[in-house]
């Protein structure tokens, strides 16, 4: 065999492995990607195994809105973009694939679901106000529903019997015009005062989160 002959065969061989290390490196696991992954594919599995009729959460509790980012482009690309080593509709993107058949599968269950009338039970105009601070944007919120579940305040106990602070579940069902997806939300939070002692509490009022369930709109609005 000529040398020039054996030298373009040897080159073509070392490229090919050059090649095949490199999409190797592209798709070498990432440990937190992988973990969305399958907590994606476990909340698919929760949707397609609800059942509206009896309430509660469509999926597990998680950090992340999967639900959300798999139905709004915009939160999904805000997501994501996030992850400077995710190479996006590549062979190795395997987070928008899982996105893309938890929305298939919200897409089914979603317009039926609607918030329990227990959420919204009593008015309590204090607490509906610190609730609404959660909202960044307020001129882009269609409010539907809002109040708390409780009559009076709730008392939460240290380990040793005494208070530390007493509480509203506050829940406010709403749609966010700005949004590019057709669902409304239920934002719940629990609203808090801090006990001062001597049997009295603070003045000051506050909520302590926000858990953002992505729900159903009104018949009239769908």
């Amino acid at each position: 065999m000529k040398a020039g002959k054996l030298f373009l065969i040897t080159a073509a061989v070392i490229c090919t492995i050059g090649i095949g290390r490199m999409a190797a490196q592209e798709c070498e696991s990432n440990i937190a990607l992988d973990f969305h992954v399958k907590d994606i594919q476990k909340s698919q599995s929760e949707v397609g195994a609800y059942n509206p009729a009896r309430g509660g959460s469509m999926v597990h509790e998680s950090n992340d809105n999967y639900i959300l980012y798999a139905m709004s482009k915009t939160a999904r690309d805000e997501w994501l973009g996030r992850w400077k080593t995710l190479v996006r509709n590549s062979p190795c993107d395997k987070i928008d694939p899982a996105l893309d058949a938890l929305a298939a599968a919200v897409a089914t269950k979603l317009g039926s679901v609607t918030p329990q009338p227990a959420f919204f039970k009593f008015h309590d105009p204090a607490s509906e106000k610190v609730m609404m601070t959660a909202f960044t944007n307020p001129a882009t919120i269609k409010v539907y529903k809002i109040g708390v579940e409780t009559a009076g305040w709730q008392i939460q106990k240290d380990d040793s019997g005494l208070p530390s602070y007493r509480y509203k579940d506050a829940n406010v069902y709403f749609r966010d015009t700005s949004e590019d997806h057709k669902f409304c939300h239920l934002y719940n939070a629990r609203i808090k005062q801090d006990y001062s002692g001597g049997g009295t509490y603070s003045t000051e009022i506050y909520r302590s989160s926000v858990q953002d369930t992505m729900i159903g709109c009104p018949a009239a609005v769908k």
